[in-house]
């Protein structure tokens, strides 16, 4: 399902090198107009992203879960150092240089930030539960699944 990724793999495999570039100012692309589209569309392809393993998928949630919500645990149970600022500061700053590089608007990247790492996981569960126990659809296509 998630045709780009498993390209690659398969190429490593064969013993090819494989380099992965911006292609931010040369391909342009318009993936999704609606949020109806979006959800289904990256519901598609996050767990298989995972190569469809379930520990690998828990794992990545926690590592996401720690690196961007622990801070803010932190901050209401009053846990106040150094450590936690520079937590904040890396955070936000990684996201505005990558806002800068793909040309994403800067002050959205930055203050919905949050939003969008917590609407990623809930896809992420969607994902893993349409690949194990639903249907994956995609542009109005079921998608069946080995």
């Amino acid at each position: 399902m998630v045709e780009d990724v498993e390209m690659a793999r398969l190429s490593k495999r064969n013993g090819f090198k494989i380099m992965t570039v911006s292609g931010t100012g040369i391909v342009f692309c318009h993936m999704y107009e609606r949020l109806s589209e979006i959800w289904a569309g990256l519901s598609k392809n996050f767990y298989g992203l995972t190569g469809n393993n379930v520990m690998v998928l828990i794992m990545l949630l926690a590592l996401i879960s720690i690196a961007f919500f622990a801070p803010f645990a932190a901050l209401i149970l009053n846990l106040n150092s150094l450590l936690l600022w520079i937590t904040f500061f890396m955070m936000f700053f990684l996201r505005s240089a990558l806002a800068l590089a793909y040309r994403h608007d800067l002050y959205i990247s930055v203050i919905f930030l949050h939003v969008t790492i917590i609407f990623g996981m809930i896809i992420a569960v969607n994902s893993f539960y349409k690949s194990r126990y639903g249907k994956v659809t995609w542009k109005d296509r079921n998608i069946k699944l080995q």
